[in-house]
């Protein structure tokens, strides 16, 4: 026994609405995942930036063989000696 005419269109009409619908759920989680990947991938970049721009501490004044290393681009180093 077929369907009815009328019955066939809907069911047709509701299974494209269907496809839509999945189609559309799997380009959000495409466009969800990339998103993710890029605001990690950000995320890293901005911590290592900004470990570039923390500024060591000075050594004390009275330490002037450091002060020399350092001024002479020798040793990066902030401690004592």
């Amino acid at each position: 026994m077929a369907d009815h005419p009328q019955y066939a269109m809907w069911k047709a009409r509701y299974e494209a609405e269907q496809a839509a619908l999945d189609a559309k759920a799997a380009l959000r989680a495409e466009r969800e995942l990339w998103r993710t990947t890029w605001r990690e991938a950000w995320d890293e970049y901005e911590a290592h930036w900004r470990e570039g721009q923390l500024k060591r501490p000075m050594p004390p004044w009275w330490h002037v063989r450091t002060w020399m290393r350092m001024l002479l681009g020798k040793d990066h180093t902030t401690g004592g000696g």
